[in-house]
Parts: C-alpha cells; structure tokens; sequence
C-alpha cells in the first residue's frame, strides 16, 4: 500500500519518470520547465511542434492548418537572438581590446613626443605626432566596426525568419 511518503504514491512531489523527489527544487522551476517542455513539444492546445503534426501522431492540429501556433519559430527566434547577442558581445570586447592598444599607443607616442620637445628633436616630434593621431584614428575605427556589428545584428534579428 502506498503511503503519503512513498515516492509511487499518487499527488507526492516526485518526478513521475525517474521517481526523484521534487522537495528540492523551487515549484515555479518545476512548473516552467515543464510548461516549456509542453510548449516545445505542442502539449498545449493549439500549439505544434515543428514538425507539424500534433503529439498524439494524429490528424492536422490547429497550427498544422494555419489556427495555432509553431512552437519551433519563438525557439528558433530565441536560438538567433543569443546567437547576435553573442556578436554583440563579441564586438564590445573587440572595441574594448581596440581602445586598450591605442591607449597604450597614445600614452607612448605622447610621452615622448614631451621629451622630443624638452631634447628639441623636431623630426623626432613629427614621427611621434603621427604614432599619437594613427593611434586616435584606431579607437575611432575600433568604434566604428563594433556599431556596424550591433546594426548588423539588430537588423538580422528584425529581419528574422526571413
């Protein structure tokens, strides 16, 4: 006979497949996970899954003939997102690593452009004046590519599933 402690007994908090004990985890997780694996699959009345038939392997479902929902395009959608969010990550840290060269550059070139001038060396000065502005001209341009990077991500998600 099953008790009120026994993992088979029927309402306990167990998961039903591995009969583990759901004690530990907070009830909203459990709940979303399991509304989001229903989502996913198309439990949910007039959702399908990709694939388009429902789960059952029955008949045209709702979203099969154009009434429901496909629970494939918002997972799609979230996959894209992530993935230009990741680009966008990708292009802060270019921009950061950029800004950390050319101001390194800078600080250099604009060093010893102060001794050329305390020493008098004029050509010297010249040479280091345009290490100084190539190296302004880099973090511009490190700028520049990281915006064309999040535009480009942007308007990829906009566009999306096109």
């Amino acid at each position: 006979m099953a008790g009120p402690q026994d993992p088979a007994a029927p309402g306990s908090n167990t998961d039903q497949t591995t009969g583990r004990s759901l004690d530990k985890v907070a009830p909203q997780i459990v709940d979303a996970v399991k509304t989001s694996t229903e989502y996913a699959f198309g439990l949910i009345p007039g959702v399908t899954p990709a694939g388009g038939s429902g789960g059952s392997g029955g008949g045209a479902t709702p979203a099969a003939s154009g009434g429901g929902l496909n629970a494939g395009t918002p997972i799609a959608y979230q996959k894209a997102a992530q993935a230009l969010a990741f680009s966008v990550q990708d292009a802060v840290d270019y921009q950061r690593n950029i800004l950390s060269m050319t101001s390194a550059a800078e600080g250099k070139a604009l060093a010893l452009m102060f001794e050329d001038v305390a020493s008098g060396d004029v050509p010297k000065l010249g040479e280091h004046a345009i290490v100084y502005i190539l190296s302004m001209l880099g973090a511009l341009a490190g700028g520049l590519v990281a915006e064309q990077i999040t535009n480009a991500s942007g308007e990829a998600l906009a566009k999306f599933p096109n």
